[in-house]
Order: C-alpha cells, then sequence, then structure tokens
C-alpha cells in the first residue's frame, strides 16, 4: 500500500503532512499594493495565527489528497498565490503553476479555507501582502 505525503512550504519554511520537513525553494513574496513594500525592522510580514506549527497543525488537519490524482498517481507542485489583507482574511487566491484540475483544485481549495492571519505592517499599520505557497503532492512507495 503507498503512502501518502503531503509537502507544502512558505517562504521557503518546509512543511509536512508526514512526520518529517523537506526544505522547498524560497517562495516570492510580493505585497498586495505598491505602497506596502517593507523596508525598514518595525516592518513586518504577515503570519499565520499560532505561528509556524499551527499552519502546519492546520494543513495536516485539512489538506486531502484527491482520491482521483492518487488513483492516476498524479504527483506534482501547485504553486498558490493569495493575499492576506489588512484584516488578516486571505484572499485572491490563485494559482500560478498548475499540476493537474484535482490537485490544482485541492491547493485553492485549502488557501481560501484558512483561517485569519496576523497581517503584515508598514508604519505601524495593518497592510495587504501578497505571498506565494508551493503545495507539493507526492505519493510515496
Amino acid at each position: 500500500m503507498k503512502r501518502i505525503f503531503l509537502y507544502m512550504g512558505l517562504l521557503g519554511l518546509g512543511l509536512s503532512m508526514g512526520c518529517t520537513a523537506e526544505p522547498t525553494e524560497s517562495a516570492p513574496m510580493e505585497p498586495a499594493d505598491s505602497t506596502a513594500t517593507l523596508q525598514s525592522p518595525e516592518e513586518q510580514m504577515p503570519s499565520f495565527a499560532g505561528g509556524q506549527q499551527a499552519m502546519t497543525d492546520w494543513l495536516v488537519e485539512n489538506l486531502q489528497y484527491p482520491e482521483p490524482a492518487r488513483a492516476q498517481g498524479v504527483e506534482g507542485k501547485v504553486m498558490v498565490e493569495f493575499v492576506v489583507e489588512a484584516d488578516g482574511s486571505v484572499s485572491q487566491a490563485k494559482l500560478l503553476e498548475s499540476v493537474s484540475p484535482e490537485l490544482d483544485a485541492e491547493a485553492l481549495r485549502v488557501v481560501q479555507a484558512m483561517p485569519a492571519w496576523t497581517p503584515s505592517k508598514k508604519n505601524g499599520q495593518s497592510v495587504a501582502a501578497r505571498l506565494v505557497l508551493p503545495v507539493q503532492f507526492s505519493l510515496g512507495a
């Protein structure tokens, strides 16, 4: 029986649905608005509520390998871009790199379902920021 591994990386940090973390290439980040560029130490990028471990736990509970893709042995990395709004909500999720309709839909679904983040800050004000989440779907032997 095959074991299923789902790998995700955010901002170069590895997350894994299994027991080990797999680092992935750095994901580019851009502000959603050109006025939201982060340049000083007082400014911060958005973060998942509860931190990296909380995001890993949330993804483990919510991401599912689509059965049709698993049955067909479909694997690959889906790149999802999204915006963390000034209120922390996730919006504007879209595909940057596609693998298959099933994997694409699951990656989009899980990003769109994320709970509120701690938003980015510029000059002490919450601002929107654009992030990219690589979601690696891999069937282990």
